[in-house]
């Protein structure tokens, strides 16, 4: 959560002090943010293996992910910050489901409640005081300290992925249905919104936040225009 806080406020100004532009600053979290629409596929792996190498292996993969980005010099080199930023956004979409399953596995119900609640403000406040951390250590020392910071964060959390007890059980096998494999495949993948569509709270909320979101999406370049053409500070102000 920390590497993460810090690593995609600090692309969005790293583009914008690359080009100059405020667009091409936004779509870097356009790229984070896209790979949200194969959640579904994540589901499904997280589903069929073991939880706790899936993120042993996920946070070492998001280590390695992060490393063409010492490659990055110029404004010729922004294509690898959007590259890595659509591999990050789908290593995120892949952790945190997998991380809520395997939390779900190693407490008792009735602790599931407290865990989520602290693990909710741990996560809203570091959503707060990360950006600043990413920014100032921009500011301070460029994008490539950045990075190395992220790396680090990944193989910390490896390491202690790595320590948890090994009581987590063998993932369910699927049960045979008689349906074609296609086709259990478009159930399984389908079967969250079938869920969420037949409740009218739950339908009313996805709606709502996936129009609250869409609109707040624009904000991201808003910000920068608003930073850069308003006030006339540098990207890192944002």
């Amino acid at each position: 959560l920390l590497g993460d806080s810090s690593m995609w406020i600090a692309c969005g100004i790293w583009v914008k002090t690359l080009t100059g532009s405020n667009a091409a600053a936004g779509l870097s979290f356009l790229c984070f943010t896209a790979p949200a629409l194969l959640a579904p596929l994540a589901g499904l792996l997280v589903d069929r293996v073991r939880r706790r190498t899936l993120l042993l292996v996920a946070n070492i993969a998001g280590a390695a992910m992060l490393t063409p980005l010492l490659l990055v010099h110029d404004r010729g080199d922004v294509w690898i910050i959007y590259l890595v930023m659509v591999l990050y956004g789908g290593l995120n979409n892949l952790i945190a489901p997998a991380q809520s399953a395997l939390m779900a596995t190693l407490l008792p119900g009735e602790l599931l409640v407290s865990a989520n609640a602290a693990l909710r403000t741990v996560q809203e406040s570091l959503r707060v005081l990360a950006p600043l951390l990413g920014a100032g250590l921009f500011a301070a020392l460029g994008g490539h300290a950045v990075v190395l910071l992220d790396v680090v964060t990944f193989l910390v959390a490896a390491g202690f992925i790595a320590a948890l007890p090994r009581t987590e059980p063998a993932p369910a096998r699927a049960v045979r249905t008689g349906r074609s494999p296609l086709r259990e495949l478009g159930r399984e993948l389908s079967a969250g919104f079938t869920f969420v569509r037949g409740h009218r709270v739950l339908r009313q909320i996805t709606i709502a936040s996936a129009v609250a979101m869409l609109v707040i999406g624009f904000g991201e370049s808003t910000g920068f225009a608003i930073v850069d053409d308003g006030l006339h500070r540098s990207p890192e102000f944002v």
